[in-house]
């Protein structure tokens, strides 16, 4: 079965790219949520995406009024995944409802990749959340 996602994976990385040929992560989400349903998620001009604090303070603050973002733990197609290798949430993917659950995400170093949910902590994240869109609801 070929699924979408088949067609990117193994993109490179590169900071501050939006698709369709090279990502970085909020360039990854970025991406699909314009292709496949039409939002335009915020992009920050000026934002150093290797400045971890400040990219996690802005990227999915389901605290902040206003915001876009939902905490969920029964996590859906399109749903954003916040991910960290630290205390510090620094990463984010896209979960796809195939394969019991994957996370689609670009990596330095990497590019673009897809996980199993379940096998991301051996590949060292640590903390992972799960957001739905309020869009998409």
């Amino acid at each position: 079965m070929h699924h979408w996602v088949m067609d990117h994976l193994g993109k490179p990385w590169l900071a501050g790219a939006r698709g369709p040929n090279a990502f970085d992560c909020w360039g990854w989400l970025v991406w699909c949520y314009r292709q496949h349903h039409g939002i335009d998620l915020p992009v920050w001009a000026g934002v150093d995406p290797k400045d971890k604090r400040r990219v996690s303070g802005i990227m999915l603050d389901s605290t902040e009024p206003g915001s876009d973002w939902i905490a969920t733990t029964a996590p859906v197609d399109f749903c954003a995944v916040a991910l960290s290798q630290s205390k510090i949430i620094h990463h984010v993917g896209l979960y796809l409802a195939i394969d019991r659950g994957v996370v689609v995400h670009a990596c330095d170093g990497k590019g673009l990749i897809a996980q199993p949910v379940h096998q991301l902590p051996a590949s060292g994240w640590r903390t992972i959340q799960f957001y739905r869109h309020r869009a998409l609801s």
